[in-house]
């Protein structure tokens, strides 16, 4: 971009043949940017939710594991 804006563009193309024989190519562009960048901060969320509660889930299992240490379990 001219101003040195990064774009994610959706493309795709496809091949005609004229009646003289002649080949044409048609390509089309769509900028997603902003779907992608919504997409992007969706995710983000319930990614975090999913380290909070891998962390939780290590934290139980530490407790747990002390707990059965202290009665000769472990």
């Amino acid at each position: 971009m001219a101003n040195g804006d990064e774009k994610i563009l959706l493309t795709s193309k496809k091949m005609f043949e004229g009646v003289d024989g002649s080949k044409y190519r048609m390509s089309v562009f769509r900028d997603v940017t902003e779907k992608e960048i919504l997409i992007h901060d969706l995710k983000r969320p319930n990614e975090d939710l999913a380290e909070m509660l891998k962390r939780i889930k290590n934290a139980g299992s530490c407790s747990r594991n002390r707990n059965l240490s202290a009665f000769g379990h472990v």
